[in-house]
């Protein structure tokens, strides 16, 4: 039978300043550790610091820019592109919109 997830659960996030994640599917929210499923609203100005997650993440941006730093240099992912960090590769990302809302689905190994 199918279920619905009735809310998301807030959880804390890297970078400065600190944006918000509602985590909808997810081991925080449902107890998922396959993957994660996540509405992400980052305020003008948040970066994180470089990082070499041990899964495979996919960002849709619904709103503003989001800027990627990787070791062959940077790219901007604008409204309604997607992007993908690969396992194990350092990525640092910031915004670059007075507001930036995401969705990133991890999918872990």
């Amino acid at each position: 039978m199918p279920g619905f997830i009735e809310k998301p659960t807030v959880v804390r996030a890297a970078g400065m300043p600190p944006k918000q994640i509602e985590e909808f599917i997810g081991r925080v929210n449902t107890g998922e550790t396959r993957l994660s499923l996540a509405r992400m609203r980052s305020p003008e100005g948040w970066c994180e610091s470089g990082q070499r997650p041990e899964f495979e993440e996919f960002t849709l941006v619904l709103e503003g820019m989001l800027r990627v730093e990787h070791e062959a240099g940077a790219r901007r992912s604008a409204l309604n592109r997607s992007y993908r960090a690969h396992r194990l590769n350092n990525a640092r990302k910031h915004d670059e919109a007075t507001i930036v809302l995401t969705s990133a689905i991890t999918i872990g190994t």
